[in-house]
């Protein structure tokens, strides 16, 4: 990942998941300060960097709809703290309908407010079903990675 900061403001923000409180990390790195939030919760966890008005949401473990109404709290805090997110999947093992539901609704509130939200980095596994439910072209886009 690379070295990022806070959000515009100079903090990190995040909604707080009432199953685990995030915790917050801040590290010295080249004379830049590093600014990174993460969360864990049964089954699933993230963490958040901010650089400026981009986002980059890092998921990680296996979500279903369970988990929709921490992650759309969760995207829905990045995306107002920050105009670009990028969510990478890098580290996700399997998604539902629900979660495609919920990452369709973050694109398109995300586009009529003017802002960008794109996934990024999927497995195999969240690849092919992103592809199958024919929503792949829509939440990814070129040049956007979570790198």
């Amino acid at each position: 990942m690379p070295d990022l900061g806070g959000g515009p403001d100079g903090a990190v923000h995040q909604r707080r998941s009432s199953r685990c409180p995030p915790v917050l990390s801040i590290q010295r790195r080249s004379g830049q300060r590093r600014r990174v939030l993460s969360s864990e919760t049964p089954g699933w966890g993230h963490r958040s960097f901010y650089d400026g008005n981009r986002c980059v949401v890092a998921l990680h473990g296996e979500l279903d709809m369970a988990d929709v109404a921490d992650l759309h709290g969760l995207l829905a805090d990045a995306l107002s703290h920050a105009s670009s997110v990028v969510l990478d999947l890098s580290a996700v093992a399997f998604i539902d309908s629900t979660v495609i539901n919920t990452l369709i609704k973050t694109h398109q509130a995300a586009s009529a407010a003017g802002s960008h939200f794109a996934v990024a980095n999927a497995t195999r596994q969240v690849h092919r079903v992103l592809a199958m439910t024919g929503v792949l072209p829509t939440l990814s886009a070129a040049g956007h990675t979570a790198d």
